[in-house]
């Protein structure tokens, strides 16, 4: 790791005014796309905790939510945030749960793959109407985002249904003025956070992008590769950071389909920068983050594979989706299926290890 973080110094020296406007990019990107969506809705949700929302949610909303997943009612609250504004919330707000007692360690597990996802606002807004030019793309996109979730939910389901924990803090007291100053606070350091790993990410993009050794590995290695380089790179590139891979992806030569199924695994995966965004949440709670990661690659493969199978059942009626069904398309089709199969099965293993 020092050696990695010379190296990053060193290219700080050498090229100074591209690593500048990499952060500027960043910081445009965090201040126009992320600031004005996750800040507000941050300082909301802490309110509704001081004020023991998370009751009422759980009582209206938990049974529909909780019962089929098998968790308890209190995790009705975290999920309903990842499934409305996306990344990093869902981590930030089940890690709160637990904290405050709301749910078990084993729920804290569980619920932190389930309320992982990327939000609407993300997937409608940025990938699809304004890098695909089709809001229908990003409706297939979400839904796999969301199935896939649910999917891994029924993964990791004991047989035990969650039990409800009792709130054990303290009945609020505080003014509605002192409680809206505590949630803009919070609200400030978990989104000047966010916009840090934002930065940073962007400047390792740039250095990736704009070196001598990704230079050459194009030049000499990726030569022979019937693949396609912009795929190689923009699958590289946004499992490191999953804005720069979606923009990377919708502006490839790609087919569509094969576009959205990247774009899938991209937005149910996340990126290294969301799981470091999001695991700084909840490292101090001896979460295991290898297994989370393990979930979310699970959850990527799963929601490229849901992209896939509408790619072809439901959007075949669309003439600029149908026109788009190439040979290309074709060829992929049977690594797809294989997974698939690949998927059922590790669902059954996984089933019949939990039933013995």
């Amino acid at each position: 790791m020092t050696l990695l973080l010379t190296i990053i110094i060193l290219y700080f020296i050498v090229n100074p005014k591209i690593c500048i406007q990499s952060a500027l990019s960043g910081a445009q990107l965090f201040v126009n796309a992320i600031l004005p969506s996750l800040f507000p809705f941050m300082v909301i949700c802490n309110m509704l905790i001081a004020f023991d929302g998370i009751t009422i949610y759980s009582n209206v909303l938990g049974p529909i939510l909780c019962r089929p997943l098998k968790l308890s009612k209190n995790c009705s609250f975290a999920i309903i945030a990842s499934l409305l504004c996306g990344y990093p919330l869902g981590a930030k707000y089940s890690a709160e749960l637990y904290k405050n007692g709301y749910i078990t360690k084993n729920e804290f597990n569980r619920l932190l793959n389930i309320a992982s996802n990327a939000g609407p606002l993300f997937i409608l807004g940025s990938v699809a109407s304004s890098m695909l030019n089709n809001i229908y793309y990003g409706y297939i996109i979400l839904a796999a985002n969301y199935l896939s979730a649910f999917i891994i939910g029924l993964v990791t389901a004991e047989n035990n249904h969650g039990v409800t924990m009792e709130y054990k803090g303290k009945v609020q007291t505080k003014n509605l003025g002192e409680i809206m100053k505590n949630a803009i606070s919070d609200g400030i350091n978990g989104i000047l956070m966010v916009g840090g790993y934002v930065i940073i990410f962007s400047i390792i993009i740039s250095i990736l992008k704009n070196n001598v050794l990704s230079t050459i590995i194009s030049t000499y290695f990726l030569d022979g590769i019937t693949i396609n380089r912009d795929l190689i790179s923009a699958f590289f590139l946004g499992i490191i950071d999953l804005t720069n891979g979606c923009y990377i992806i919708t502006s490839s030569s790609l087919d569509i389909p094969i576009k959205l199924c990247f774009l899938s695994f991209l937005c149910s995966f996340g990126s290294f920068s969301v799981i470091a965004q999001t695991s700084a949440f909840f490292y101090k709670y001896e979460v295991s983050l290898l297994k989370y990661v393990a979930y979310k690659i699970i959850q990527g493969i799963i929601g490229a594979i849901i992209t896939f199978l509408a790619s072809i059942f439901l959007l075949n009626t669309i003439p600029t989706f149908s026109s788009t069904l190439t040979n290309s398309t074709m060829i992929v089709s049977a690594p797809f299926i294989l997974l698939l199969i690949l998927t059922i099965i590790t669902i059954i293993a996984n089933k019949l290890l939990h039933a013995s």
